[in-house]
């Protein structure tokens, strides 16, 4: 009896899986990363990985426990931005049974703590920036003195409360000014310990020098030592700080972008 070869069906239609694996011979599955030789039987196949299909590298910020700066400047501008808002709530509206012009003037204090504390918010944010551009890498223990340096100015706009309430009631401005400089003292101890660290593990790569900084870190403080005694005298070195901590910034920065440009040029000029 003539034997009959047997004869396996076929599909040929474009969904099918046996076309689907014809067309796939010796070609790369994208969804598998696999390879088969045409003919060869697929639970055969050999696993092979094109050059392009290897597993995405993990970056070297999360290998060695570091972040990206850019989060960390996100997260540390907007605690800059917060802490400067609040300032604003230091400033109380006048009772609406009195007469609105003597209350204002009343007020003094109020707005006079609320330039000195935004300044300073200014100078550290200027400050913290140039720190975080200069800074290659950002390490477990350098975020965690970021966050000191953050935690000491959110509670900046607390301490000018208390100086422009108690300057105004007329009792305890010698706490207030005590508390106030306490604080700018921690916020000026957590800057000088981020910046050692991240220069003895040579984080830098460029020198800079923090402008105005290092004269807030010997005056605040000594203004807060002196508030004990003389309230008066403390909150003159707070606010002078403040004044050339800000001048200092704002000369430095037109010399950069204003000065230094128009030399360049003119150097330009002379050499051609």
């Amino acid at each position: 009896m003539p034997q009959r070869s047997q004869q396996w069906p076929t599909t040929t239609g474009p969904g099918s899986s046996c076309a689907a694996r014809r067309r796939a011979g010796g070609r790369f599955s994208t969804d598998l990363g696999t390879t088969r030789a045409a003919g060869a039987p697929w639970h055969r196949a050999a696993i092979a990985r094109r050059p392009d299909d290897s597993v995405e590298s993990t970056p070297p910020s999360d290998r060695r426990g570091e972040l990206s700066k850019s989060r960390a400047e996100a997260f540390s501008d907007g605690v800059f931005a917060v802490a400067a808002t609040l300032l604003v709530f230091s400033i109380p509206v006048p009772d609406v049974h009195a007469s609105l012009g003597p209350a204002l003037v009343a007020q003094w204090p109020s707005y006079a703590a609320y330039v000195i504390s935004f300044m300073t918010i200014l100078v550290i944010w200027l400050n913290h920036h140039a720190t975080i551009d200069a800074i290659r890498s950002l390490d477990r223990p350098l975020l965690l003195l970021n966050g000191l340096v953050l935690m000491t100015v959110a509670v900046i706009p607390f301490p000018t409360g208390l100086v422009a309430r108690y300057l105004e009631v007329g009792h305890d401005q010698a706490l207030a000014a005590f508390a106030y400089g306490l604080t700018m003292s921690g916020m000026a101890l957590a800057f000088t310990l981020m910046n050692s660290y991240a220069k003895a593990r040579h984080l830098f790569t460029t020198p800079f020098s923090l402008l105005g900084f290092s004269t807030g870190m010997l005056a605040y403080p000594l203004g807060t030592v002196i508030a004990l005694f003389n309230y008066q005298l403390a909150l003159a070195v707070y606010a002078a700080t403040a004044v050339y901590a800000a001048t200092a910034v704002y000369a430095a920065t037109a010399v950069f972008y204003m000065v230094l440009p128009l030399l360049r040029e003119r150097r330009m000029r002379q050499s051609r």
